[in-house]
């Protein structure tokens, strides 16, 4: 762990949600980002958009735009999901909120060394101080973190508040995965059922119905009785830009990993119908090797597959560049897994029977 010199210790600097380089200038966190290096030299310290209590010592950590993996096996790997409500970033007009899912990752990463304490930790965090997406539109308000430690995984879903009830809070959920499980994300939420009584499996902000009932989102069945909450159906504003961006990707995902399912490939809505399951048990024990294979995938020797056929050319690309506004073509192109502006993924490994010091893994491809 690292020591936080008394100097240091009173606060904890929040930093902003940057999109481009360089996402972060300014001294405590690793000799990347210290303004002294060639790289950042042209550009200004970072201004915090606020600050919370800083603890005694924290975990050393590896990240990119998000958390990665900490030095005590604590992984986490997330996508950005739309939903109905979003709010501007603090350095915007009417902007409140001071949390992004980027530092929320990161405070876990410093603080937690179970997903469990990392799912509280950003769950109370965002509630207190509040929340906002990666843009300021509903298709990017929403994000989801898969949290894992030597033990367990956790699924943790968040959005802004309403800022019509309450402005610097947040709604979040989260669900444990089953130890025998796998489970796909593809910018859209995946938690349907909340059973608000099962505290082992589930995890909530204390406003999450009261706001979707007030949203005009959920109805009870009965007046009291929440059994019928479905979190994606209540939160999510379905799928980005067109139908089937988020659910090819799911569908080709367990088609590799869980085929014994035998998922349909076509649905009329994602987030209203519920095609595809939370998780799901694999075919076999998956490895490192097999979450290669998914992230590579383009649909080959499938109906969808982007090699073949004439927008993939002579030479069989599966690479499909953005047409809206060129051409007078309606319609889109299939959201492939494997895609040409990915910037880096990765895949973190947790493994209970070895020491912390050699025990976690981190895959990162670029």
């Amino acid at each position: 762990p690292r020591r936080i010199p008394n100097s240091q210790q009173n606060l904890r600097n929040i930093r902003p949600d940057v999109e481009t380089f360089p996402r972060f200038v300014g001294s405590g966190y690793g000799e990347t980002y210290e303004p002294t290096q060639p790289w950042n030299a042209k550009y200004k310290p970072t201004t915090p958009v606020g600050s919370i209590e800083q603890v005694d010592s924290t975990y050393a950590y590896y990240d990119a735009n998000y958390g990665i993996m900490n030095e005590k096996q604590l992984g986490m790997g997330e996508s950005t999901c739309s939903a109905r409500i979003a709010v501007p970033a603090p350095w915007r007009p009417g902007g409140e909120a001071m949390f992004c899912i980027n530092e929320l990752s990161r405070i876990a990463m410093e603080r937690c060394d179970t997903a469990r304490c990392a799912v509280q930790l950003m769950g109370q965090l965002a509630e207190d101080h509040g929340y906002y997406g990666a843009s300021a539109g509903i298709e990017g308000s929403g994000e989801s973190l898969v949290v894992h430690d030597k033990n367990e995984g956790w699924v943790f879903h968040i959005l802004p508040s309403d800022p019509n009830r309450t402005k610097t809070s947040a709604n979040w959920v989260a669900q444990r995965i089953p130890d025998d499980h796998v489970l796909v994300i593809a910018n859209m939420y995946v938690i349907r059922h909340v059973d608000f009584t099962d505290t082992a499996n589930f995890l909530f902000s204390k406003n999450l119905v009261v706001d979707a009932i007030a949203g005009g989102w959920y109805t009870p069945k009965t007046p009291g009785d929440y059994s019928d909450f479905d979190f994606t159906a209540a939160y999510s504003d379905g799928e980005y830009n067109h139908k089937f961006y988020t659910g090819r990707r799911v569908w080709g995902a367990y088609r590799l990993l869980a085929s014994h399912l035998n998922l349909p490939a076509d649905y009329h809505n994602l987030r209203d119908d519920a095609p595809y399951p939370f998780s799901a048990r694999p075919d076999r024990k998956v490895t490192a090797q097999d979450f290669f294979r998914v992230h590579r995938d383009w649909y080959e020797n499938t109906p969808f597959d982007m090699s073949k056929h004439l927008a993939a050319g002579a030479f069989g690309v599966p690479d499909r560049y953005m047409t809206e506004g060129t051409t007078g073509v309606k319609g889109a192109w299939e959201r492939s897994i494997a895609l040409f502006r990915t910037a880096y993924s990765h895949i973190t490994v947790s493994r209970s029977w070895l020491p912390d010091s050699v025990g976690g893994v981190v895959w990162l491809g670029q």
